[in-house]
């Protein structure tokens, strides 16, 4: 009896004493001294596998043309600096513990000394991970990443779990974490150096651009304006994004669809849109100056989807500023007749009428047919714009400051067909919200049902 009171005894003290052990040593706070790396300031150099990312006034991939995101890499040594030691144990066999994860990150200093490190396993009883020097191979540090972490998650176990996995997914993608994702800093394009931007497209109308004199080859039809040419290309070019560089060494590009050419008073530049690599569908661009390829975001292709009209302001123009806008009168037309509206207050923006025919006006589609008339929210611009005398027949017209549209909601687009200056208006919409006889419940005349 006594002995198995002896051995209960021993097995809570074992007991308690692993927990102060847990509690002292993950638990507690971590102080300075407790850092993996201690003077994040003064790293110069970051080595990944046989990647060399190196600081020379801004950090640079050692040997390539290829450019960083300063940001990326600042956050990087950022989140190494948050790297602290809970604690260290000795082990001849460290493998078990890189079984999983088995990455070597090597950083230099501005005063020379060199420290590597071999990244490794998630522990879920430590929530930490394993790390090791290879100044001391057999000795092992338990590692917390105390880093501010923006996902969700459900507990603290999760949280140093997907903390451990940011780390994995950026050694298997190191570069295309750190690169820079504009493809106009990769290329290095600056806009006020050219005059001309050409663009040859294969499934559009070849166009040019004059960014100095902002006039086109293929203007607007009268009664449009043309947008501001240098902000619609800042705002494309932005838009283009890299998803990773392509580092082959066989490189056949196929399948062209599209050159957009820069022309400044003594320098070209072209960009070049292909939809095969090697024989692999993709989306790729090169330049006429590097041997730099790009597998670029087939949804944001900014540049290479223009065409003529996207220079075009395809608004419904206007004989009146709208801005300046506080009360109007509008007639709208349809099957049962022509009847007049107002709205004596534009903030307010409440339809009435004086008709008494009229028994219910409907806000909401009030609302959403001068959103369409006067280009607001998801009506802003027209999709394209076409000249003409439109024959079709439309269902519904509206007349208000001296123009006349004629609209007609078909499958694929609302269809605004100006009949004042012979324009028509192709706009798209959500096509689940509204259906083709939207407009018909306009406003109730009296005894309909």
């Amino acid at each position: 009896m006594l002995k198995k009171n002896l051995k209960l005894t021993l097995f809570l003290f074992f007991l308690l004493l692993g927990f102060y052990y847990f509690e002292f040593y993950f638990k507690r706070p971590k102080t300075l001294s407790d850092q993996l790396i201690k003077n994040s300031d003064q790293i110069t150099e970051i080595k990944v596998a046989s990647n060399e990312y190196v600081f020379d006034g801004e950090w640079k991939l050692k040997g390539s043309l290829l450019k960083l995101d300063q940001k990326k890499v600042k956050f990087l040594i950022k989140k190494l600096s948050e790297l602290v030691i809970l604690s260290k144990f000795a082990s001849e066999k460290s493998e078990e513990y890189f079984s999983k994860l088995n990455k070597t990150l090597e950083i230099k200093y501005k005063d020379g000394l060199t420290q590597s490190f071999t990244f490794g396993d998630f522990s879920p009883f430590s929530k930490a991970f394993y790390l090791k020097s290879s100044q001391k191979t057999k000795e092992i540090l338990m590692i917390s990443d105390q880093s501010y972490f923006s996902g969700t998650y459900q507990n603290e176990l999760d949280l140093s779990f997907q903390k451990h996995e940011v780390w994995r997914q950026f050694f298997n993608s190191h570069l295309e974490v750190l690169l820079d994702k504009s493809l106009s800093e990769q290329m290095n394009l600056k806009l006020p150096e050219y005059e001309t931007i050409s663009f040859e497209n294969h499934t559009n109308r070849a166009f040019k651009i004059n960014l100095k004199e902002q006039t086109m080859t293929v203007p607007p039809y009268k009664g449009l304006n043309q947008i501001n040419f240098i902000q619609k290309v800042k705002k494309e070019l932005a838009g283009m994004i890299i998803k990773k560089p392509v580092l082959t060494k066989k490189i056949i590009l196929s399948e062209k669809r599209s050159d957009i050419i820069f022309k400044g008073d003594d320098n070209e530049y072209k960009l070049s849109y292909y939809v095969s690599l090697n024989n692999q569908f993709g989306h790729f661009v090169k330049d006429n100056q590097t041997s730099l390829v790009f597998e670029i975001d087939g949804n944001k292709l900014g540049l290479f989807k223009l065409n003529a009209q996207s220079f075009w302001d395809k608004r419904i123009p206007y004989n009146i500023d709208l801005t300046k806008l506080e009360s109007f009168q509008f007639q709208v037309e349809d099957q049962r007749g022509t009847f007049d509206f107002k709205v004596n207050d534009i903030d307010k923006f409440e339809v009435s009428s004086d008709d008494d025919k009229i028994a219910f006006i409907s806000t909401a589609h009030m609302n959403f047919l001068f959103h369409l008339v006067f280009n607001l929210s998801t009506f802003e611009q027209a999709e394209y714009v076409l000249q003409g005398k439109e024959t079709k027949s439309f269902p519904l017209k509206v007349r208000l400051f001296e123009t006349s549209l004629a609209i007609k909601i078909e499958r694929d687009f609302i269809i605004v067909y100006d009949e004042t200056r012979e324009l028509v208006f192709y706009f798209s919409y959500l096509k689940d919200q509204i259906e083709i006889d939207f407009f018909d419940s306009l406003f109730q005349l009296k005894g309909e049902k």
